[in-house]
């Protein structure tokens, strides 16, 4: 019965990881299924942000508050774990002060009694650290803490990888459209006779007056579904010519 419950919690997290949008979501799912599998009384996961450890999310609001005083005291499982890149383990906490002089009390005063960490890595990389808050002192199993550990691992790095491949679509489609627009300005500079800036502000205002983004105005003008040769192009400001003073008549 228990490799059936664990076997359907990893499928479950196999779904998270394909549906959900973003990463808190996900490793919110998962700190819940985890504080369920490893029957403690809650689950933090505290994640570094340029080298900060911070609380990125957690299994309850006991989870919540633990794990904000870990991070904000800097010490305590999660901590440690993060700072060594190994397991810590604390199986009792009632002789654990001069450990975590800070940190003790406030677990304790929470109700708990043992407190244990795994640390989060890719490779070398030590990402964070999944915290575990139990109300009875012992071990939780420590290959299923493990093993909840490299999904967070495994999560962060799946959403880091689609983050980065959106970010080089929007990068590429800018480059792309920047090119279309330096294209359409040169062919009608060259068509209508105009500055570069003449040809810009005649596709710009093109496109505002037919609510249209510029860069599909130009890739209309590129392709020749729309001529805009015909279109009034922006005349410059003529001069004033000032007329010189009449010398006074003799």
């Amino acid at each position: 019965m228990a490799d059936r419950t664990l076997l359907e919690t990893f499928v479950a997290l196999t779904e998270d990881l394909m549906a959900c949008a973003d990463i808190d979501d996900y490793l919110r799912r998962l700190a819940v299924r985890a504080a369920e599998l490893l029957d403690v009384r809650a689950v933090a996961v505290l994640f570094a942000d340029s080298g900060v450890l911070a609380l990125a999310v957690s299994s309850d609001e006991l989870g919540d508050r633990v794990g904000r005083h870990e991070v904000s005291m800097a010490e305590g499982p999660g901590v440690d774990a993060f700072r060594s890149g190994t397991p810590v383990a604390c199986h009792t906490l009632f002789v654990a002060e001069p450990r975590w002089p800070r940190f003790t009390p406030v677990a304790l005063d929470a109700g708990l009694a043992s407190v244990h960490a795994m640390p989060c890595s890719v490779r070398d990389d030590v990402l964070g650290a999944l915290t575990m808050y139990a109300t009875r002192t012992g071990m939780p199993n420590a290959e299923l803490g493990r093993a909840m550990a490299n999904a967070v691992s495994l999560g962060v790095t799946v959403f880091r990888e689609r983050e980065l491949a959106v970010r080089a679509d929007q990068l590429q489609h800018a480059l792309t459209s920047r090119v279309v627009i330096e294209q359409a300005k040169g062919m009608l500079a060259e068509r209508l006779d105009l500055t570069i800036p003449d040809a810009f502000e005649l596709l710009r205002r093109h496109a505002r007056s037919h609510n249209a983004k510029l860069h599909d105005v130009a890739r209309e003008v590129l392709n020749g579904a729309l001529d805009l040769t015909g279109a009034p192009a922006t005349r410059p400001t003529p001069r004033i010519l000032r007329t010189p003073p009449r010398p006074p008549a003799g």
